[in-house]
């Protein structure tokens, strides 16, 4: 098994993305499963021919996305990704939508094909700072998710695809309200490699 994982670039004014991070952080081997790592840019016109090229070029079984998600507490993998692209703040290349589909001939929404339900139980039961979201919001995230399954449908057997939102890291919320949720990136490293190697034994 192949496992493409993809981060993003920093957006919003951020100095860091911890999903841009991680990828420098995880091993190119799990126990059965190959690793490879791709940073992807903020920018709804430009992430779909990026990750078109990836999956033509890597080939791989599965996609997981990281992206960042400031105000979570935990690592959160989302259920559903809707047809919508609606955001005040723009993209990195100055782009803000307002509602507009992503696909006009798409369905509404498309669930995600990992096992998150059961990834999230078994998460829980290492205690791990993990919970499952029905919101990938309506920003690039949302949009990357979106369009990778639109894209599984097309193939056989399907490509499984994912995403997991990140909290910030600690010193991203030092210019923020007190108490802003935020996660060490040597807490999300462990738990993400544990969350992997759960999949593993789900896929």
């Amino acid at each position: 098994m192949k496992i493409l994982i993809t981060g993003f670039e920093p957006f919003g004014g951020e100095e860091q993305n911890p999903s841009a991070l991680l990828l420098e952080k995880l091993p190119k081997k799990l126990k059965s499963a190959l690793l490879s790592t791709a940073l992807l840019p903020v920018s709804f016109q430009k992430v779909r021919e990026e990750i078109l090229r990836l999956l033509e070029e890597e080939k791989p079984d599965v996609v997981i996305c990281l992206g960042q998600a400031g105000g979570r507490d935990r690592i959160t993998p989302e259920r559903v990704a809707i047809n919508l692209m609606d955001t005040e703040s723009p993209d990195n290349d100055g782009f803000a939508p307002s509602e507009e589909p992503i696909d006009p001939l798409g369905p509404n929404a498309l669930f995600s094909n990992l096992p998150n339900k059961a990834l999230v139980a078994a998460a829980k039961e290492q205690n791990l700072p993990v919970a499952l979201s029905n919101t990938a919001g309506t920003f690039v995230c949302n949009y990357l998710l979106y369009t990778l399954l639109r894209l599984a449908e097309t193939q056989s057997p399907p490509l499984r695809c994912g995403f997991f939102h990140l909290p910030y890291l600690p010193e991203q919320t030092e210019d923020k309200k007190p108490g802003t949720p935020s996660l060490s990136l040597e807490e999300m490293e462990t738990s993400l490699l544990q969350m992997l190697a759960i999949l593993e034994n789900l896929l």
